[in-house]
Parts: structure tokens; sequence; C-alpha cells
């Protein structure tokens, strides 16, 4: 099956990207990897009036440390976390 029609943006930041969440409300959809989305879309699960893309936002990658707790933010990727020399130190089961 093909995807339905849909608009599409790439968020420039964050506050873009909640924005934009704002102002389409249900009708959006939120674009990281596509994994789940892409093929919900393609089988017509899912009909959003609006992707919006998410993938390049450096605020929801990477890794911190803050007191004992390893924060990792959303988009993260298991490579970059193999990569990591704060995961390698603290929790070196996620690099693997």
């Amino acid at each position: 099956m093909k995807a339905p029609s849909f608009a599409y943006q790439k968020a420039a930041n964050l506050e873009e990207a909640m924005q934009l969440m704002h102002q389409h409300g249900d009708g959006a959809r939120l674009l990281a990897g596509g994994q789940s989305l892409l093929p919900a879309l393609n089988l017509r699960l899912t009909h959003p009036q609006w992707l919006i893309d998410i993938a390049g936002l450096d605020e929801l990658r990477g890794e911190r440390l803050k007191g004992s707790v390893l924060e990792v933010a959303a988009l993260s990727t298991h490579r970059e976390l193999m990569q990591s020399d704060l995961v390698m130190r603290h929790v070196p089961l996620l690099a693997l």
C-alpha cells in the first residue's frame, strides 16, 4: 500500500517542534527514525495530516551524568551509546 498524503516540516529546533505539535494537535505525528511510523503509514494504520521531522535535533541526542543518574536523550542511537566514554565508564552494559 501507499501512504496517505500529508504535509511535512523539518523542525529547526525543539521549540519549533513543540510549536508545530501544538499548532497541528492530533493531526500531527513526530518523525524521528521512522521504523514504526513509516510502516504504519504505508499500511494506512495512521492518517496524520502533518509529519514533523525531529531526527536532526541535537537537543534530543546525547547523554549526561546527573549525580549518580545517567540520562540518555530520546534520540540517542545505539551507535552513539556504544561510542560514549560516559556510558562505558558508568553503564558499560548499555554499550553492548
